[in-house]
């Protein structure tokens, strides 16, 4: 059977947090060291490369990760891409799938992101990381492969 093509699981926000985080804090050094009057000195002048340049480098990778991690069932595959700077994108057969599982952290679980690893009948494993709700993403791909296998084997 022919499943309908449906997008699932897509990269979380928190992607952005290393940008935003780099931005206040040396921002706010540099901020700080400007208003006791030391905002001429190194310890200042590194504080302002770092959030001039480090934070809209780190915002470049968070967005460029971001538009590019995403796990979606199309039909009777998997398919799944695990993002920049790899840029992998694979294609699994639904038949080749032996388990797709769920990794959070204790920090994961707090923001509602985590890992999803899918193991194939090979051995192969695939790992899809940063992913948005991923426990309802992990259920609703466990659901369809239930379905799937039981549109195979109908009798069992």
């Amino acid at each position: 059977m022919h499943r309908q093509s449906w997008a699932r699981g897509r990269a979380h926000w928190t992607l952005f947090a290393p940008a935003i985080l780099v931005a206040l804090v040396y921002g706010l050094m540099w901020q700080g060291l400007v208003l006791l009057g030391r905002g001429d000195g190194s310890v200042a002048r590194i504080s302002l490369f770092v959030f001039a340049i480090g934070s809209p480098l780190l915002l470049v990778y968070g967005f460029l990760r971001y538009n590019s991690v995403w796990i979606a069932l199309a039909g009777d595959d998997l398919c799944l891409a695990r993002g920049w700077p790899r840029l992998t994108h694979s294609q699994i057969s639904l038949d080749e799938i032996a388990s797709i599982r769920l990794r959070q952290s204790f920090i994961g679980r707090r923001f509602n992101v985590g890992e999803i690893l899918v193991e194939t009948r090979s051995g192969r494993r695939y790992r899809v990381s940063d992913i948005a709700e991923p426990e309802a993403v992990v259920n609703d791909l466990n659901q369809a492969l239930r379905a799937f296998r039981d549109d195979e084997n109908p009798g069992s």
